[in-house]
């Protein structure tokens, strides 16, 4: 190969590798870098995650400091009672690659960088939101009661045991009043909400989601 060629080669690999080497996209900027470890982990692809950390370490080295990518995982619900070495969905480790936590860890992200936030903010509040939501897991319950009041994404629920309370994060299109409705809810002891009956007499009620992993 000529001198020439070899140094037309060379330059166009110094101008084009931070986006690709052999065929490998590596991503320019720590945002980039940031999402691209959050998909890869919700495909299941660990290795591919590990490579954007150890890239970002190259761009951003103080935030890869803060980053681990056990920091992506969260507790397994299906355990919080009793460690299970048989459960399915952690195999006993007792956490969990969980992608409806990530997809909100990523929205939270990619929200603040649009509105301007350095990258460093950004995901600084993108994962205390996650890590807010994180702690609630083990917090999840079994429900069972029957729709006596619809709203918007919501139900207010009156259970098998005459309590009644208010479900969050709900599908709400098809559903009527006095169909039995059963599943997995988080509390919201934040989010009291006010029940009005059909006598028109009020009184606040306790507030639960089906989705942990919206922002109310």
């Amino acid at each position: 190969m000529k001198k020439w060629m070899v140094l037309i080669l060379m330059g166009a690999t110094a101008a084009s590798g931070v986006n690709n080497f052999f065929g490998i996209p590596i991503l320019a900027e720590p945002k980039d870098d940031i999402n691209a470890i959050i998909q890869n982990l919700i495909q299941g692809e660990y290795e591919k995650s590990g490579e954007h950390l150890r890239h970002l370490a190259t761009t951003a080295p103080k935030l890869a400091k803060s980053i681990k990518l056990s920091d992506f995982t969260i507790p397994c619900a299906d355990c919080a009672a009793e460690k299970d070495p048989d459960c399915e969905a952690c195999n006993g480790r007792l956490k969990v690659i969980d992608s409806p936590a990530l997809d909100y860890l990523q929205y939270k992200f990619d929200s603040a960088i649009e509105e301007g936030e350095k990258v460093e903010v950004a995901w600084r509040d993108a994962k205390k939101a996650f890590d807010i939501r994180k702690k609630q897991v083990p917090g999840r319950k079994v429900f069972q009661g029957t729709i006596i009041q619809i709203g918007q994404d919501a139900f207010v629920i009156k259970g098998v045991e005459g309590d009644i309370f208010n479900l969050m994060g709900c599908v709400t299109a098809g559903a009527q009043v006095g169909q039995p409705y059963v599943g997995y809810y988080w509390p919201m002891p934040k989010h009291p909400y006010t029940y009005t009956d059909g006598a028109g007499k009020s009184k606040t009620v306790k507030t639960y989601t089906l989705n942990l992993w919206w922002d109310y």
